[in-house]
């Protein structure tokens, strides 16, 4: 940033944009990945007065400062729009990332008791004979529970700001879950539910895969996870009880 205002303010690069037709500059974008330590906004303030201390100084010379000039810190975020189109329309290695989204610690309260019921009434008809006080069993429960909470603070969060992503998604969601309730309703054999279970998660996975190219494996894991919890959690997946 001090590198490159000072080439701002420099009377050659002044004389180059004026060249340019650049004659009036209201805002300087510097462009991070992302950013924790607040010290970076605290420099571009300091830079800020600097630059305006000069055109103070000296207004012929800056002409080309506006009076309201001002620095501007630029993440990944604010370009969500514009990555998600590149990713979806560009043959690239860049994939998008679920843990840019920085969900956070799961609200509880948005998964309610019926919800959190289906989930539990589900797990224990896939694993059979077990325990309502099983470890693995509630580890189960709990995971997909959790999931489920995240899985609807992602969408909420692609819907807002990857428009397009999260319609693709929601369309290969909904198309499958169709299959998924068909599949489940039609198997009459309680002691097959944990193979058909199985199943539906490969095969799940692999339509992942294979539509969101774009997607890093991390967030295609993630993403299949969160949409079969929500399937668990509502009445789209069904498995009869042993």
């Amino acid at each position: 940033m001090t590198k490159d205002i000072k080439k701002l303010v420099s009377l050659q690069y002044a004389t180059r944009l004026k060249e340019l037709g650049v004659l009036n500059i209201k805002e300087w974008h510097f462009v991070v990945p992302r950013f924790k330590d607040s010290r970076i906004v605290a420099h571009a303030e300091t830079k800020r007065k600097e630059v305006l201390a000069l055109k103070k100084n000296n207004p012929k010379a800056y002409d080309y400062i506006d009076d309201g000039f001002a620095i501007i810190i630029k993440t990944a975020e604010d370009f969500k729009v514009e990555i998600s189109r590149i990713i979806r329309t560009t043959i690239t290695d860049v994939k998008l990332n679920f843990a840019i989204f920085h969900v956070g610690k799961p609200d509880w309260s948005k998964c309610d008791s019926e919800k959190a019921a289906n989930i539990k009434r589900k797990v224990k008809a896939v694993m059979g004979d077990v325990d309502e006080s099983d470890e693995d069993f509630n580890d189960l429960v709990n995971m997909y529970i959790e999931a489920y909470i995240n899985g609807l603070e992602i969408l909420r969060i692609l819907r807002e700001g990857y428009p397009e992503v999260f319609e693709d998604i929601h369309m290969l969601e909904q198309s499958y879950k169709k299959q998924v309730k068909m599949i489940t309703r039609m198997n009459s054999d309680s002691s097959m539910n944990s193979k058909v279970f199985n199943e539906i998660l490969n095969d799940f996975q692999n339509k992942l895969e294979q539509q969101f190219k774009y997607l890093n494996a991390a967030s295609i894991m993630e993403l299949k996870l969160d949409l079969i919890s929500g399937w668990l959690a509502d009445c789209s997946m069904q498995f009869k009880g042993r």
